[in-house]
C-alpha cells in the first residue's frame, strides 16, 4: 500500500539534471494543465525549527541499503564508499545522515524480494554492468526503493574494460590478472554514479568532457 499522506511534490526544472514523470492535473472548470514531477526520497528533518534556521537537522526517514554479504569485505567497503559519497550533497542542503547502508540482516524475516526494501545484490546474472531500478509512487515522483545489482563476473568487466581505457598508464591492467585494489577503485566509482541515478538524477554525459584527450593519456 502507499503511505497515508503523499510527499509534498515538486515541479521537475529542465536546469537540474532529475528523472521526472509526467501528470495531467484536472481542474473543476473541466482544464487541464501537463507537467512533470521531478523524482525524489522524501527524506524530511526531524527537527524542522532547526532546519529551516539554517542550523541542520538529522532525518527522520533516511534512505535504508541493505549490502549482500557475499560480495566479501573488500567489494562491500567499496559499495558502501561509493553510496556514503552521497552523505556530503545531504548534508550540504541541512539534511545530516541521510543516508544508512548495512549488511542483510541474519533475520529470518529479512526478504530481499520485499518491493519496499532498498539492497545492493551481488547476482549471478550475465548482466556487463552494475544494473539499478528504483520503485516509485506514479502520483508524486516519490522514490520508494532502490534495487543494484553487482555481476558476479564483475571484476573480468572491470578488468576488460580497464585495458582498452587506461592500461598505457596504469600497469595494473597491463597483465593478466586485475589486482583487488583496481578493481575496488572502479567498483566505488561505478557505484557513486548507480546510486545517484538512485536519487532520482540523470547522468551527467557532458563530464565526459572534464579531462582533455591529451590529459587523459598523461601518465601525470
Amino acid at each position: 500500500l502507499l503511505p497515508e499522506s503523499s510527499m509534498p511534490v515538486r515541479e521537475a526544472d529542465q536546469r537540474i539534471g532529475t528523472k521526472k514523470i509526467s501528470y495531467t492535473a484536472f481542474d473543476s472548470d473541466g482544464g487541464t494543465k501537463k507537467g512533470q514531477w521531478a523524482y525524489r526520497w522524501n527524506v524530511q528533518p526531524k527537527d524542522e525549527t532547526a532546519y529551516f534556521k539554517g542550523e541542520g537537522s538529522e532525518v527522520e526517514n533516511p534512505i535504508k541499503i541493505y549490502v549482500d554479504t557475499l560480495l566479501g569485505p573488500t567489494w562491500t567497503k567499496a559499495v558502501t564508499e561509493g553510496i556514503m559519497a552521497w552523505e556530503p550533497a545531504f548534508a550540504a542542503i541541512g539534511l545530516r545522515n541521510a543516508i544508512v547502508v548495512e549488511p542483510y540482516p541474519s533475520d529470518m524475516s529479512f526478504n530481499v524480494e520485499d518491493p519496499l526494501i532498498s539492497c545492493v545484490v551481488y547476482s549471478q546474472s550475465r548482466q556487463s554492468r552494475i544494473g539499478a531500478t528504483f520503485l516509485t509512487d506514479k502520483t508524486t515522483g516519490q522514490i520508494l526503493s532502490c534495487k543494484i545489482t553487482v555481476p558476479a563476473d564483475y571484476q573480468t568487466i572491470a578488468f576488460e574494460a580497464g585495458v582498452f581505457a587506461i592500461s598505457d598508464v596504469d600497469s595494473r591492467y597491463q597483465s593478466y590478472h586485475i589486482s583487488d585494489d583496481a578493481v575496488c577503485e572502479v567498483l566505488k566509482a561505478q557505484m557513486m554514479g548507480v546510486f545517484g541515478q538512485c536519487i532520482g538524477l540523470s547522468p551527467n554525459m557532458a563530464g565526459s568532457h572534464a579531462y582533455s584527450p591529451e590529459q587523459l593519456v598523461d601518465p601525470e
